[in-house]
């Protein structure tokens, strides 16, 4: 909702629900520790997409990071009233493939590399 108010009645936003705040930032934060206390990453690239989970969360991850790109846009262009959402999507992003390398570490396979 904070990307979609106009200036003048941002006001009006709701903190923790429809303006993000830095609790929320450090909730996704704590998020992807949990996930990823869980998971060994190999010293490698990670191929996504191991199974259809994964696949799914990576395709999403894209999809956050695209919308970052577009908001860091409003914020070169001056047209973003406060960065912490901006913060929020990054971290929103890392989180997604927090989950998504969670779920494939019922396969340690999947972190071989496939070919």
């Amino acid at each position: 909702a904070e990307l979609a108010t106009a200036p003048e009645a941002q006001q009006r936003l709701e903190p923790g629900v429809s303006k993000v705040t830095e609790a929320m930032i450090e909730r996704l934060e704590a998020d992807i520790d949990r996930y990823m206390d869980r998971v060994q990453l190999p010293p490698k690239f990670v191929i996504p997409g191991g199974t259809e989970l994964s696949a799914r969360l990576d395709v999403a991850r894209t999809l956050v990071r695209r919308a970052e790109r577009r908001v860091t846009a409003l914020n070169e262009d001056g047209e973003l009233a406060d960065t912490t959402v901006l913060t929020y999507l990054n971290r929103a992003s890392d989180a997604v493939y927090a989950m998504a390398r969670f779920t494939d570490e019922d396969e340690p396979r999947l972190f071989e590399g496939r070919g």
